[in-house]
């Protein structure tokens, strides 16, 4: 029999959802209930869920979160939302089909019984869904008014990120592409893993200033063939960059990444402290003696958020070394690729990242 978990944090309503759906459609699926959504993980490690109905405010881990987890870890469960944020059914109709249905709160069981029911059939009798969509994700947050950076994780292995608050949404970051122009870039893909980030330390300013529905419009304009509504998207070609100056960036001192050497051929691995990356080199500083030199090639490892979120390493070759600063070159120079959003995000200027 299929089994259904409903998520909620608020007792009253939890209980007498489940009650009335037991009782009332008890011949086609069964019910189970989780009073958050570490709960609800970890009935998903245990049970074949088949449909999964969850509030987006809980303590301990949140409907995002876990939203974020079944995309990624059991993407073939559909999901139905249940938010006080979603009165206006024209807000719900902005939505993709990848959230099945969107209450407004209460809920009741009269309507959302017959429509879990034909969504279990029609997810039995159809290819299975391939996760929720970024556009959807990014509603959501709006619509709850959250505070949050939010990053997506595309399949072309690039990410980005996006800073929210309250709900609305200031900055978002994609390759070398930040802002308006960067949203309408990812929106158009059509799936990605999901994370909630902690906050940057700095306060970010607002560079966006359409809204999220706008923006959606622009791309689906440029991006998405009206015949089958299929993002037909291609990486927009950024403006030139000039390129790198080995040995040319200043001494950036407002950021301070924690991080460690090891050295390849000698000494002990020793604390040091990252000062300013671009894409060719990285500097740091060291806080004991350490027996290195200019050429010596080695393993460098820090940390690229304080709450340790992102742990790099990378083979550097050492090419200047000015008392306790050192110069290195990256060997592998597409990190900036990978990780530019999160240096801009700790407050790099656009300057100190070529």
């Amino acid at each position: 029999m299929d089994i259904v978990l409903i998520v909620d944090d608020n007792f009253m309503t939890l209980n007498a959802l489940a009650s009335s759906l037991g009782k009332g459609f008890n011949k086609q699926f069964k019910v189970i209930t989780a009073n958050n959504g570490r709960e609800a993980v970890q009935i998903l490690e245990k049970a074949t869920i088949s449909l999964i109905i969850t509030d987006l405010i809980m303590p301990e881990m949140d409907g995002f979160e876990l939203l974020a987890y079944v995309n990624e870890h059991f993407s073939s469960i559909p999901c139905f939302v249940m938010s006080s944020a979603y009165e206006n059914s024209e807000i719900r109709n902005q939505i993709p089909q990848d959230i099945l249905k969107f209450y407004p709160k209460p809920i009741y069981p009269k309507i959302v019984g017959p429509e879990i029911i034909e969504a279990l059939n029609s997810n039995q009798n159809r290819k299975k869904p391939k996760g929720i969509s970024v556009i959807s994700f990014l509603l959501m947050i709006e619509k709850e008014e959250r505070t949050c950076l939010f990053e997506a994780s595309l399949p072309n292995g690039k990410k980005s990120l996006f800073y929210f608050k309250k709900g609305i949404l200031y900055q978002a970051i994609y390759e070398n592409f930040k802002g308006e122009d960067a949203v309408i870039a990812v929106i158009a893909q059509k799936k990605a893993l999901f994370k909630l980030k902690p906050l940057p330390a700095n306060e970010i300013p607002r560079k966006i200033n359409k809204t999220l529905e706008q923006l959606i419009l622009e791309a689906k304009k440029q991006y998405i063939s009206p015949k089958n509504t299929e993002p037909a998207f291609k990486t927009p070609v950024p403006a030139s960059v000039p390129p790198p100056v080995p040995g040319n960036n200043p001494l950036v001192e407002k950021l301070f990444l924690a991080g460690k050497l090891i050295p390849q051929k000698k000494g002990p691995t020793k604390n040091v402290t990252v000062t300013n990356l671009s894409r060719c080199e990285v500097q740091f500083r060291i806080t004991t003696a350490i027996n290195i030199e200019q050429g010596d090639v080695s393993v460098l490892e820090f940390i690229l958020d304080d709450h340790g979120g992102s742990i790099v390493s990378k083979k550097i070759t050492i090419t200047l070394i000015q008392g306790k600063t050192i110069v290195a070159e990256f060997s592998d120079r597409d990190h900036y690729d990978r990780l530019g959003p999160y240096i801009a995000f700790n407050g790099f200027t656009k300057e100190n990242l070529i």
